[in-house]
């Protein structure tokens, strides 16, 4: 039940370069080889920033042939052309929660470790 996951698709960085430039490389290589890909999600609006550089480079035009979401939402991703979808991490509420473990940890007082953090998707132009 569900997507099946096709391994090919899911590309991981190296983390000897920028995230833009290892994203940007590994794009390139992707679309070369001639792999059918309608849409990337980034691990960060810097690699999303790789990624559609890379895009443009052989071709390929966002949203009209592939489609962009980055994991951020940094102010950035308003400013790029097109404006880029992403899904919002909610960093304060991280921060609050990872403060509350750390005074709750230092207190010696029973914690629950596990926390789950709501996210939400930013619609804008490299989705539409």
């Amino acid at each position: 039940m569900g997507i099946e996951v096709n391994e090919d698709y899911i590309l991981k960085r190296g983390g000897k370069k920028s995230s833009e430039i290892e994203t940007a490389e590994l794009v390139s290589t992707v679309m070369h080889k001639g792999l059918k890909v309608d849409g990337i999600i980034t691990s960060s609006d810097r690699a999303a920033f790789g990624a559609m550089v890379a895009l443009s480079k052989v071709g390929f035009y966002v949203p009209e042939d592939v489609r962009l979401i980055s994991f951020d939402n940094s102010p950035y991703t308003t400013m790029s052309s097109p404006s880029i979808t992403a899904i919002d991490r909610n960093p304060h509420e991280l921060v609050v929660k990872a403060v509350e473990l750390l005074i709750s940890l230092i207190k010696c007082q029973k914690t629950e470790i596990e926390n789950t953090i709501e996210v939400s998707l930013v619609k804008r132009d490299s989705t539409r």
